[in-house]
């Protein structure tokens, strides 16, 4: 089998040595280096985009042209190999399967999936919505290593009785029915067929001679594809960054790190390339104080930031630019967290549950708020807050009750728009009303939001492309929050100067271009990434059977470190010592690859308390005094404030400054009103005293009748609560939030306590 391992030249980037190589390794004829026999696999678009770009700028170098090559990235593989046997679905369809397969399979053979319901009990949507997520989850684990639940299933009965087989046999069954679901429309799942053409080698190589990959540690799927593809004549390359007894642990057979070897890999990292650091704000005073010991000149292009920690990416975004670093912040967000993914979120919970909680982060929702607005109801933010402090849990699909009077308008007008949507029959009618329903919303106003707009079309186009078989029972409620799940895995553009340095995760780090290279968050946890916890299948056994695991992880990482202490100009690795929330923080395993007295002083420095640490405290924002635009100042001096409540006593001795920011009438500043979950000590009293009045009230009314007064306690128990309901009745609608209805017992109570 024509399979071998070639190491890179030298150089700071591994693409840009990779594309030196392939230029090399073909002659030019004619003046043009022709490289479409061959087939680049590379861990990301930012490599990709990389290859070509010095693939052809090398090439004008050397005085030819050059023919790019087929350049995929690991999820793009076997879209270039495998050709499907029935029409392939879409992401959207292929998850909606799932739901409608969970939907076919009998109560008997589900009942494993939810234990929580017990036997006989009903499901809900959302835990039905939960476990089809779950099994579509766990199905692209099962791909990347290219085995199906049924092999799961047997490995768990096999290894692991005790770890319940039965949930295992009831997915092996949901899989089944799913497939026959695809079967029958004719369609069939990417996945499931890359795995089928990988066991068969009944792969499409066209006219590809020539493989190379420039990948730490493929899945076990991609490694049978580039194995059918030698098979077939194919002449693969497997690219690495050192070789031999350049290497701390040796290779497997196919030139990949061997996992259990590089997981005990011993990496030599210098102590000048370690910095300690605080808190989250610290590591990013330890950026800045990498950035200004780099050689110069310094160029933002030749500089790569990799923050893989959340929190300590968010103080290095905020803080570098006001230190005089600017840098381009990484996509944070995807297309779910823009303003139209939460719309989406917020009219399925209000469509499918009709709880206030709903009404209420729909109303709040910037685009509904507007709308609104525009049909007469401005203060609808402030209405359904009122309501939802009275206690309420769900908005009753009969808006006559007497508390609905403020929302009624708000929920009428919601209804209205959300007709078409639970009208709508089928996936076509279904994403037409949908459009409808955005465009008379939605207004993007910059360019992620214009992005999310656009995830959301290509969303609905797959899901008027989906066959109707895959959606059956599916309510409009479960067909927005499919849509919503369709775009989460989009990332929204960067935010910052187009010229500043860009913030990056590990993995980009250890393919990027730029020679001199600052890691923050080199903490356990964060590299390597900890262990997930999975009830359903410990590590241990997704690691028997090759799905992604804590130890692959460790000595992929392991290898990528290897390979940036080796090649990059300077490189500075960033190790925390607290959290945002102050928890301790362990040294990434990795920064301990030594052994003996080497070991124990490296321990000793980067626990010691007293080492040098960067700090935060020792930088000031660079922007000048003078010269720039700020906020406005409070108003100097004070205003008369000619009248204030009897309780605005209280304000005032809780924090007088915070009494004059909201009732100084050239201020008068508006805090939103807080979640009410409970009658507050005032409403509860008001409560009890408006239900006593409302006795007293019929009580005087009989004895000005002439008749005597009730001295029975037990009737005149009766009246009370009789009063209390009615008060309930009235101001309150039937299904209330469980504190709610503790405070109406107590009031009972105390009304008992009363007549007696």
């Amino acid at each position: 089998m024509p399979w071998s391992t070639e190491r890179l030249p030298d150089g700071p980037s591994l693409v840009r040595a990779l594309a030196q190589a392939l230029l090399d390794r073909t002659p030019a004829r004619g003046g043009v280096v022709d490289l479409s026999d061959a087939l680049v696999l590379v861990p990301a678009s930012r490599a990709r985009r990389a290859l070509e770009r010095h693939l052809f700028a090398m090439a004008r170098e050397r005085g030819v042209a050059a023919i790019a090559p087929h350049v995929v990235t690991p999820g793009g593989l076997a879209g270039r190999l495998v050709v499907p046997r029935r029409r392939l679905v879409g992401a959207l369809p292929a998850r909606a399967a799932w739901s409608a397969a969970l939907v076919q399979l009998p109560d008997a053979v589900a009942a494993p999936l939810f234990p929580e319901a017990g036997e006989g009990g009903a499901r809900s949507a959302r835990a039905m919505a939960a476990v089809a997520r779950r099994a579509a989850a766990l199905h692209r684990d099962c791909v990347a290593a290219g085995i199906g639940f049924r092999d799961v299933a047997e490995h768990v009965r096999r290894t692991m009785p005790e770890s319940d087989p039965a949930r295992w046999d009831a997915l092996a069954a949901l899989s089944a029915a799913r497939d026959r679901l695809l079967a029958a429309a004719d369609a069939a799942d990417p996945g499931s067929e890359a795995v089928a053409a990988a066991e068969s080698g009944a792969i499409h190589a066209g006219g590809l001679r020539r493989a190379f990959v420039l990948l730490a540690d493929p899945e076990p799927l991609q490694r049978r594809l580039l194995r059918a593809l030698a098979a077939g004549g194919v002449d693969v390359t497997v690219c690495v960054h050192a070789a031999g007894d350049e290497l701390p642990a040796p290779l497997d057979a196919e030139g990949f790190p061997d996992h259990a070897a590089w997981q005990r890999a011993a990496i030599a990292v210098p102590d000048r390339m370690i910095l300690l650091a605080g808190t989250p704000a610290d590591q990013a005073a330890a950026v800045v104080e990498a950035i200004g010991a780099m050689p110069s000149p310094r160029r933002t292009t030749e500089i790569a930031i990799a923050v893989p920690d959340a929190d300590a990416a968010r103080e290095v975004a905020m803080r570098l630019p006001a230190w005089g670093v600017p840098v381009t912040a990484p996509p944070g967000r995807s297309a779910a967290d823009a303003p139209v993914g939460l719309l989406l979120g917020a009219l399925a919970d209000w469509m499918g549950e009709r709880t206030c909680d709903a009404l209420c982060a729909l109303a709040r929702h910037p685009d509904v708020e507007r709308w609104l607005a525009a049909r007469g109801c401005a203060d609808a933010v402030e209405q359904t807050a009122i309501f939802a402090a009275s206690g309420a849990r769900t908005v009753p699909a009969s808006l006559g009750h007497p508390a609905c009077g403020r929302i009624r308008r708000v929920a009428e007008s919601l209804d209205e728009l959300c007709a078409s949507l639970a009208g709508a029959d089928g996936p076509i009618a279904f994403g037409g009303a949908l459009r409808e329903v955005l465009g008379a919303m939605v207004r993007p106003t910059d360019q992620a939001s214009r992005d999310a707009a656009g995830a959301v079309r290509s969303a609905i186009d797959e899901l008027e492309a989906a066959p109707p078989a895959l959606l059956d029972g599916m309510d409009a409620a479960a067909l927005l929050r499919l849509v919503q799940e369709r775009i989460t895995g989009e990332a929204l553009p960067s935010e910052g100067p187009a010229d500043g340095v860009e913030l990056m995760g590990w993995l980009e780090a250890g393919i990027d271009d730029a020679p001199d290279v600052v890691v923050a968050g080199m903490n356990d946890g964060t590299v390597p990434e900890g262990m997930v916890v999975d009830p359903w299948l410990p590590d241990s056994a997704r690691e028997r059977l090759g799905m992604p695991c804590a130890r692959r992880r460790q000595a992929r990482d392991a290898w990528i470190l290897d390979g940036m202490v080796r090649r990059k100009r300077f490189l500075r690795l960033v190790c925390g010592r607290v959290s945002a929330e102050g928890e301790p923080l362990q040294p990434s395993r990795l920064l301990l690859g030594l052994r003996g007295e080497a070991l124990a002083r490296r321990i000793a420095w980067i626990t010691d308390e007293a080492a040098p640490r960067a700090s935060a405290a020792r930088w000031s924002a660079a922007a000048p005094v003078h010269g720039e635009f700020g906020p406005e100042p409070v108003p100097e001096g004070s205003a008369p404030i000619e009248t204030i409540s009897v309780t605005a006593f209280r304000d005032w001795f809780a924090s007088p400054t915070l009494f004059r920011l909201r009732r100084d009438p050239r201020l008068r500043l508006e805090e939103p009103r807080p979640s009410v979950h409970e009658l507050d000590p005032m409403g509860f009293g008001n409560l009890v005293h408006a239900a006593l009045e409302r006795w007293g009230r019929a009580a005087a009314e009989r004895t000005a009748a002439g008749r005597e007064a009730e001295a029975d306690p037990g009737r005149l128990e009766r009246e009370l609560l009789e009063a209390l309901e009615g008060e309930r009745m009235s101001g309150f609608v039937p299904e209330l939030r469980g504190a709610f209805e503790v405070q109406m017992a107590l009031a009972a109570e105390r009304l008992r306590a009363f007549a007696r």
